[in-house]
């Protein structure tokens, strides 16, 4: 804290400027040590702009969307430092209690602006009211991590589609996944969409009977399927069931060449939308 208060110091005192010339790392390093800071960081983006960038990467890193308030008010700010949207590696899109996503104008508007975005985490939404999402997803070319919690798809083809959508991803977490109609097919479950390689696939079941999830891994490994387990590294599924072992068995096969960590837990852990 003693450094960031002389860092404070230097930048606001004009008259230690031709004495006192600080090189641009040793900014960036003193805000650094400050990301956990969120008050610091805060004042560091406030009080000068060499500061500011730093001190804007850590605040806006994980930022979560969960109302219209919400992303207007992201919208606004983005709109008065307009390199804002690239500094989001991770966002959460909570539509609980309503689905606030396709009346909301200024959504698709901030999404197509986050091309760095690594992590995409979705709880409680309805695929069909994101097409907005869907052309935002076409340009997020670093996307690698996508996460699931009590999704709703019109059907299983179009949550294979969406998929598609990403072929960067190499981490999957699936928390409910629910179709609204036609049963997963086990014979054609993908045409024309591009192949992903996964490298982390995490299956955390619901307790609700129409979650998916299960039955969408069978899927995976259908040789129609979009997703390639050939390349997995870390499998894990939650509760493990007797019902699963020849399931598991053939994750296995199909990754024997990469698996290097293997978790079957019987209890399952609940999941809030805080974690």
């Amino acid at each position: 804290m003693t450094v960031y208060i002389l860092l404070v110091f230097a930048v606001f005192n004009r008259s230690l400027a031709p004495t006192m010339v600080l090189p641009p790392e040793l900014f960036d390093a003193v805000v650094d040590e400050l990301e956990s800071d969120r008050n610091a960081l805060k004042t560091c983006s406030l009080v000068s702009r060499v500061l500011r960038p730093r001190a804007q990467a850590h605040l806006f890193r994980e930022i979560s969307l969960e109302s219209p308030n919400w992303c207007k008010k992201f919208h606004h700010i983005a709109s008065t430092s307009p390199s804002l949207p690239f500094v989001v590696r991770s966002l959460r899109l909570v539509t609980f209690p309503r689905q606030w996503v396709s009346e909301e104008p200024t959504l698709p508007l901030v999404l197509k602006r986050m091309v760095n975005l690594r992590h995409l985490q979705m709880f409680f939404v309805e695929w069909q009211s994101l097409p907005s999402l869907e052309s935002a997803l076409l340009s997020l070319r670093n996307l690698t991590a996508l996460t699931l919690s009590n999704v709703f798809f019109e059907n299983c083809l179009t949550f294979f589609a969406m998929l598609g959508l990403i072929p960067s991803m190499r981490q999957l977490t699936l928390r409910g996944v629910f179709f609204k109609g036609l049963p997963l097919p086990h014979g054609t479950l993908s045409s024309g969409t591009q192949r992903v390689y996964l490298h982390t696939l995490r299956i955390v079941s619901t307790q609700y009977s129409e979650d998916a999830s299960r039955n969408i891994l069978i899927s995976f490994l259908h040789p129609s399927s979009p997703i390639s387990l050939t390349e997995l590294k870390d499998f894990q599924i939650t509760p493990f069931l007797t019902s699963d072992i020849e399931t598991v068995r053939a994750v296995l096969s199909a990754s024997i060449d990469s698996l290097t960590h293997l978790s079957l837990d019987a209890f399952v852990q609940s999941h809030v939308v805080g974690e």
